[in-house]
């Protein structure tokens, strides 16, 4: 169906009434009609147009997603690839714990060991600080007298 842009009728009868013949003005009419409605866009154009919108901004919409979906991958691998690195982690700090953990209580347990063995070795160097003193004085008596012997002089 020809879409109609103006009233024909009226239009025609406004020429007829300027002077134009009755052929003449309805030529006319038709003519103005044919030239204005041929560059009109009718209802179905429209909608064949939003159709055709529609579609498109779906396939950019679906384009744009597809993008959206692989970003999501790229980043969710990556991120598993650096949670697994600090749960490797987290593993090699925990034995570390475990080991700190089994020195200290080695330590615990040997620090009255070393606690001994410091007061050994400050007895000793004691004993090697007052033992020369105590040894001169008994070999020979008081310092500067000679035993006495039973020899007749």
């Amino acid at each position: 169906m020809k879409a109609t842009v103006i009233d024909t009728l009226r239009f025609a009868n406004r020429l007829k009434e300027a002077g134009f013949a009755p052929g003449q003005a309805e030529a006319m009419s038709r003519a103005f009609n044919d030239e204005f409605a041929q560059g009109m866009a009718t209802k179905q154009d429209l909608g064949n147009a939003v159709t055709e919108l529609k579609g498109q901004i779906a396939t950019e919409v679906a384009r744009v997603d597809a993008k959206v979906d692989a970003m999501d991958a790229k980043f969710e691998g990556s991120f598993r690839a650096v949670n697994s690195r600090f749960d490797a982690m987290e593993v090699r700090f925990d034995a570390m714990d475990e080991k700190f953990g089994a020195l200290s209580a080695q330590f615990a347990a040997q620090s009255r060991y070393v606690f001994l063995v410091l007061a050994l070795v400050a007895g000793l160097g004691l004993y090697n600080a007052v033992a020369p003193h105590f040894a001169a004085t008994t070999a020979t008596g008081p310092v500067g007298k000679q035993p006495a012997t039973n020899a007749p002089a």
